[in-house]
C-alpha cells in the first residue's frame, strides 16, 4: 500500500524525480572531484620527488668518477675534480678546452655538460608548470584550464619527463671514452631516475580514470 502511494506520488509529482536526479549528478561530480583531487596529488608528490632528484643530478659533482685506487677522479656538468696523492685538482671544462692540448676532451665534457644542463633545466621548467596546472584548480584558481589547450596538457605531462632523460642520455652520448677507468656516477642515475619519475606521473594522469561512478554503488 505504501509504496503504490509513493509510485502514485511520483506520477502525481514528476519534479520529485528531477530532484532526485539532480541531487545525483550533484553528488556524482562531488566524489568525481575528490577522486581527480587525490590523483593529483599522488602525481605532483612524484613530480617533486622527480624535481628535487632531478635538481640533485643537475649540480652533481658525480657524472663521472674513477674505478682507479690511485685516483679520485669525479667530473660534474661543467668542472672536475682530481685527486692525487693528497693533491686535489679542480678543472673548468670550458677553460681547458681553450688552453688545454687534449683540447678534443675537455671540449667533449664541456658539450656533454650543456647537454644534460639544458634538458635537465627544461625538465624542471616543464615540471614546474605542471605542478602549478594541477595544484592552481584546487585552489578554485582555473587560470591555467582556461588558457591551455588540450594539446598543450599532454604536453606538459610527458615533456617533464623526455626532458629529464634527454639530458642525462645526450650528455651520455656526446661525453668522450675514457675507458674502464672511469664509470658512470651517481648523478648521471639521479638524473635518469627522475626521468622514470616523471613519466610514471605522466602515465598515471594520462591512463589512470578517475571513478566517478562510486555513487551508483551505495
Amino acid at each position: 500500500m505504501v509504496c503504490r502511494q509513493f509510485g502514485k506520488n511520483l506520477l502525481i509529482r514528476p519534479h520529485i524525480l528531477d530532484k532526485l536526479y539532480t541531487v545525483l549528478i550533484i553528488e556524482k561530480t562531488r566524489i568525481g572531484n575528490m577522486d581527480k583531487s587525490k590523483k593529483s596529488l599522488v602525481i605532483v608528490g612524484i613530480m617533486v620527488v622527480g624535481m628535487i632528484l632531478a635538481l640533485l643530478a643537475v649540480t652533481g659533482s658525480s657524472w663521472l668518477i674513477s674505478n682507479d685506487d690511485e685516483a679520485e677522479v669525479k667530473y660534474g656538468l661543467s668542472e672536475g675534480e682530481v685527486e692525487v696523492l693528497g693533491i686535489t685538482l679542480n678543472y673548468d671544462f670550458s677553460e681547458q678546452c681553450k688552453n688545454s692540448n687534449a683540447a678534443g676532451d675537455w671540449c667533449g665534457l664541456r658539450d656533454a655538460g650543456r647537454i644534460g644542463t639544458i634538458g635537465l633545466y627544461l625538465g624542471l621548467t616543464f615540471s614546474t608548470l605542471l605542478v602549478a596546472m594541477l595544484l592552481l584548480p584546487m585552489g578554485d584558481i582555473n587560470l591555467m584550464d582556461e588558457r591551455v589547450p588540450e594539446m598543450g596538457r599532454i604536453f606538459l605531462q610527458w615533456a617533464p619527463g623526455i626532458m629529464f632523460l634527454i639530458g642525462p642520455i645526450g650528455w651520455l652520448i656526446r661525453s668522450p671514452e675514457f675507458g674502464d677507468s672511469i664509470g658512470l656516477g651517481f648523478s648521471f642515475w639521479l638524473a635518469i631516475f627522475s626521468g622514470s619519475l616523471a613519466l610514471a606521473a605522466a602515465g598515471v594522469e594520462q591512463f589512470l580514470d578517475e571513478d566517478e561512478e562510486v555513487y551508483q554503488s551505495d
